[in-house]
């Protein structure tokens, strides 16, 4: 089965936009204090958690 969406309206665009997920952030680059910063403050660890989840 093969879906395809029309791009080139600009309602299409607009109303695709408008169910798409907020952007997430890049985690490339981030020191791994960093990266355990922005584990505990997207809520996917604890933060006594977050040093060991970072190192993994």
């Amino acid at each position: 089965m093969t879906l395809s969406f029309d791009l080139t309206a600009e309602g299409a665009r607009d109303a695709l936009r408008s169910r798409a997920t907020p952007e997430k952030p890049s985690l490339i680059g981030l020191t791994r204090a960093e990266l355990g910063a922005a584990l505990v403050a997207a809520g996917i660890v604890p933060e006594r958690q977050a040093k060991m989840r970072a190192q993994q």
